[in-house]
């Protein structure tokens, strides 16, 4: 029985990342066709077997990494950041951008957390395409460089 249970909870994480990923993608961008690819990211802790942090990120076709702010920041928040950062790295993305609500409890919270790791907030008028003028109404942007242009 404790496999079923383990199995119902994967599917119902699978059916809520999709979820999350077209919702996102929608709040953020007016064109989806410039979209490659989403993905629903879970840290577990797996001594207790729960879910501990959900990070949504969208990847478009000219290499934006854009990353959903976390609803939550945990201790594990940390680790999961520096390894989404990693996999933009190796897929050659030049920037990455987390896009924090407004409306977020912790919003400063969260922006302390994401300067502490080198993000820097973006004015909206310095927004790249696909980004479009309606993520100032919702969203406090903020950038990384992943590669820097002078190593390559």
């Amino acid at each position: 029985m404790h496999g079923f249970e383990a199995a119902e909870t994967r599917a119902s994480l699978i059916d809520e990342g999709r979820i999350r990923i077209h919702d996102f993608a929608a709040k953020v961008f007016e064109d989806r066709n410039s979209l490659r690819g989403g993905a629903f990211v879970v840290t577990e802790d797996l001594k207790r077997g729960t879910v501990v942090s959900k990070w949504c990120l969208v990847l478009t076709e000219d290499l934006h990494f854009i990353i959903e702010g976390p609803r939550i920041l945990s201790p594990s928040s940390r680790d999961t950041l520096i390894s989404l950062l990693d996999t933009a790295e190796e897929i050659g993305c030049p920037r990455a951008f987390v896009c924090i609500e407004k409306s977020h409890e912790f919003i400063k919270q969260l922006i302390r957390a994401f300067r502490y790791y080198g993000f820097e907030m973006l004015h909206p008028e310095s927004f790249e395409r696909p980004l479009v003028t309606r993520i100032d109404e919702n969203f406090a942007v903020m950038a990384s460089t992943v590669i820097d242009s002078d190593s390559n």
